[in-house]
């Protein structure tokens, strides 16, 4: 949308544009000294005449109604000639949390408690007003220049099905109530995989990345149980429970060292050696997938194996290894090349006798049965079994749902239960909605999505990533999008959920 020889927009002076999107054009503008906002820069969105006046009413709903602090205030709202609709919201003068995160080698749990927890009170309040929002991720979190970070991207915002009233908790509409709950496990999904992102910018020596493994862990379960809870109010209270909030740095030098462990009471702090690359020799690894019920025990025993006398014995003896280890190299390099002296003067041993082949028999072909027995009839699936295998257990998660998609399918056509455990994920919705077609004979909606509906990758963090569907109706040929939702374990890719 062009403004030619505009200079004022709803009464705020344009300064230059910022860019568009597929419902609106941003401009930075500046108000005047008199008004409310104090002569401050301001962002002016201008809608396209042809925006749905209900998204517009739902992005007002959202910034006027939403709770205080969770997104960009609304300063004004107006109607230009022609029905355009112009709102002139708070600019947001920090950057965004990916380049937060790219610049910072590593953050302290406090500051990643005052990234997420307004994320998680915003995502609570858009479903309490009866929203989900589809495009959350790392990207639509943008901070103040005070470090406070605000959720962007209202573009994205979808009105939940039959939603009632209040906090959502009225009954949904008959028939409704499924996409509703879908919607909200998307969200919880996204709000996840952003989760993830964050804790993987803590430092891993520390205490508390293991306890916020178990945190993401806990949440990811509550995301896919059946019946379907919500728990945002529950991940809030454990959030801070799991550390004080922090100020966050939007800068590299102020980044917080880490705790000290307090295995290296018994030796000198910075003593214990470095691998070239990696953290110090001995340091505890990252606890993944620890289980919601099994948090606590998890944590404990963490604790009592940093205080073990066995720890620190161990400590002691890596601290000596690498005192010693310029002696022993040199006498490593000794013991070899004496060896390779005595490979080269040693004389080659005499080849050894070809195998004898009985007579009449080297040219003559294998017997051949004259009636044939039983033979094991190898399916498609076991021939690319090795092929299959490699893509769930690497690195990417498109060729990973590839190859569970195919292999799901082959264990519903096969009606086989135990099959299912190498492609759906443990515990899982989708492994509870294919086990309940098997067990009753009946069709799962999911199961017609195949290896060739898999499209591009939305999200990867970590363990989880999210993957495009393109869902062909039954009927008229029509394509519905859909979102694939990965988990990794030890074991490779498996499937966790179909949500549109």
């Amino acid at each position: 949308m062009e403004i030619p020889g505009q200079e004022r927009i709803a009464g705020y002076r344009i300064i230059r544009r910022l860019g568009a999107g597929s419902h609106s054009e941003l401009y930075l503008g500046h108000a005047d000294e008199a008004d409310a906002n104090g002569g401050a820069a301001v962002i002016v969105k201008v809608f396209h005449p042809s925006t749905d006046q209900d998204l517009i009413g739902d992005q007002v709903s959202v910034l006027t109604r939403a709770a205080p602090g969770s997104f960009a205030r609304l300063v004004d709202l107006a109607t230009q000639p022609g029905g355009v609709v112009v709102l002139v919201v708070e600019r947001l003068t920090g950057p965004a949390l990916p380049a937060v995160l790219e610049g910072r080698t590593r953050i302290a749990p406090g500051e990643a408690v005052t990234v997420l927890a307004p994320v998680v009170v915003a995502l609570a309040s858009l479903h309490a007003l009866g929203f989900a929002h589809t495009t959350l991720s790392r990207a639509t979190v943008r901070f103040q220049a005070d470090g406070r970070p605000y959720v962007t991207g209202l573009g994205g915002l979808r009105r939940l099905p039959g939603f009632g009233g209040r906090h959502g908790q009225d009954a949904a509409e008959p028939g409704d109530g499924a996409s509703r709950f879908d919607l909200i496990r998307a969200d919880y999904a996204r709000l996840a995989l952003l989760m993830r992102g964050v804790f993987d910018t803590l430092h891993q020596t520390d205490a508390a990345a293991r306890r916020a493994e178990a945190l993401v862990a806990w949440f990811e379960m509550t995301a896919t149980a059946v019946p379907f809870q919500p728990s945002l109010d529950e991940l809030e209270r454990r959030l801070f429970a799991w550390s004080p909030a922090a100020a966050v740095s939007l800068t590299e030098s102020a980044t917080p060292a880490p705790p000290v462990p307090a295995r290296v009471d018994a030796v000198a702090a910075g003593s214990a050696p470095q691998r070239p690359g990696g953290p110090p020799m001995g340091a505890p690894a990252t606890v993944a997938g620890a289980a919601a019920g099994r948090s606590s025990l998890v944590l404990r025993l963490g604790s009592a194996l940093e205080r073990s006398p066995l720890r620190l014995a161990a400590d002691r003896v890596r601290v000596l290894a690498a005192a010693r280890r310029g002696p022993l190299i040199v006498l490593a390099c000794v013991a070899t090349a004496a060896t390779v002296l005595a490979l080269t003067l040693m004389p080659p041993s005499p080849p050894a006798p070809a195998a004898q082949v009985p007579s009449g028999r080297s040219d003559e072909a294998a017997p051949v049965p004259s009636e044939p027995g039983p033979q094991r009839v190898v399916s498609s699936g076991e021939a690319d079994a090795p092929a299959s295998t490699g893509a769930i257990a690497g690195d990417d998660p498109v060729r990973a749902a590839r190859a569970l998609l195919a292999g799901r399918i082959g264990c519903l056509a096969a009606a086989s239960v135990t099959c299912l455990d190498a492609f759906d994920q443990a515990g899982s919705a989708i492994l509870e909605a294919d086990t309940h077609a098997i067990d009753t004979g009946s069709s799962q909606p999911d199961a017609s999505f195949t290896a060739g509906d898999v499209g591009e990758l939305r999200e990867h963090s970590g363990d989880l990533a999210i993957v495009a569907l393109q869902r062909t109706a039954s009927k008229g040929g029509d394509s519905e999008p859909a979102s694939l939702l990965l988990v990794k374990g030890e074991a490779g890719w498996r499937l966790r959920q179909v949500f549109d």
